[in-house]
């Protein structure tokens, strides 16, 4: 499970990437699609994708154990994050993509 982390410093919080990514997508920046390819035995209850300016949820997939190739002909030009959350609701993964149309 990622979790926060602050630097006692700087009090900055950072979300540390995981040493080893659980999920690959390609190609990004996308125009037409996007494919997200879980790694190994990685198996996720769900991947939501949202808006990354709005945060408005654009898609919610559960069960995702194989390749995901998503159309992206209703989202428009911008910046998207994802989560892929285990069958518990922790977050295993957040990453962004972009569209550029």
């Amino acid at each position: 499970m990622a979790s926060l982390q602050i630097d006692a410093q700087t009090n900055r919080v950072s979300d540390p990437v995981p040493a080893t990514p659980n999920v690959r997508l390609y190609p990004n920046p996308a125009t037409t699609y996007i494919q997200f390819e879980l790694a190994g035995n990685v198996r996720a209850a769900g991947l939501y994708i949202y808006n990354g300016v709005m945060g408005k949820k654009m898609m919610a997939i559960n069960n995702v154990s194989g390749p995901v190739r998503i159309s992206l002909n209703d989202y428009p030009r911008g910046l998207y994050v994802y989560h892929l959350l285990n069958a518990k609701g922790q977050i295993l993964e957040v990453g962004k993509f972009q569209v550029s149309k």
